[in-house]
């Protein structure tokens, strides 16, 4: 055989794979996708994002400068809640990178909430108490007016450094759409969030229920393969951050 028909023969089988290719792509459009023989999709655990304690309380000073100072805790709770949500719409990742819970009154984060009450969420989080006990006053419980009781109180500014300017934008919206409403308002608005869930209804003994943060991604509309390079920069996040520690 010569060059020559060799190269024809070339050309013949590549238009007939082309020809093949184009057929098939045809085919599985018309196709109900049932019908494609498609492996069933694989369950993502959930993403851990690391919790910046420095950065928490910048967040929670911020708010509480653009209120006068202090902030019923429930409400400040609330507006940091929905500042996590809104970064996570925005920059795909939280201010915070705190765990949130179900409770009574909309979503919690867990580590802030134990801070005001005074507690360390984990045995080895006392430091991250000391940093927020440094600059914002816990639940003012001494005193007998209901008003001032529940009220947490900033003592020191923190300071900005750790905040980027588009997260600065981010808790100035949420303050400026949403940091004069009451806080059961506030509650009633966070109840609306499709993650929330009554925790009454989940779980009666404890009466509070964990969020995954895959359960806030879907419910702001990030879709499978968003969700996914958002888990694997969090993964490559912490393991970039585990090297480091060990050198």
């Amino acid at each position: 055989m010569d060059s020559t028909e060799g190269g024809k023969m070339k050309n013949r089988y590549k238009k007939l794979v082309q020809f093949s290719y184009k057929k098939l792509k045809t085919i599985l459009r018309i196709l109900p996708k049932r019908n494609r023989g498609e492996p069933p999709a694989m369950e993502l655990n959930d993403i851990i994002f690391k919790f910046q304690p420095e950065k928490t309380v910048q967040v929670a000073a911020m708010f509480l400068k653009l209120h006068g100072g202090s902030m019923n805790y429930l409400g400040l709770l609330k507006l940091i809640y929905m500042a996590d949500r809104l970064a996570l719409e925005r920059i795909n990742r939280p201010l915070t990178g705190d765990n949130y819970v179900s409770m009574k009154y909309g979503p919690v984060l867990s580590r802030v909430y134990d801070f005001i009450k005074g507690n360390a969420s984990f045995n080895n989080e006392g430091d991250a108490l000391e940093i927020w006990k440094k600059y914002i006053s816990n639940q003012e419980r001494r005193f007998e007016v209901v008003e001032k009781r529940y009220k947490v109180t900033l003592l020191e500014d923190p300071g900005n450094e750790e905040l980027s300017e588009e997260e600065e934008e981010i808790i100035e919206k949420v303050y400026n759409e949403c940091g004069n409403y009451d806080r059961f308002d506030l509650a009633n608005m966070t109840h609306d969030f499709p993650e929330w869930q009554d925790p009454n209804k989940l779980n009666p003994s404890r009466k509070v229920a964990d969020i995954e943060n895959i359960k806030i991604l879907e419910a702001i509309g990030k879709d499978k393969e968003e969700i996914t390079k958002i888990k694997e920069i969090c993964e490559r996040k912490k393991y970039l951050d585990e090297l480091s520690m060990k050198w």
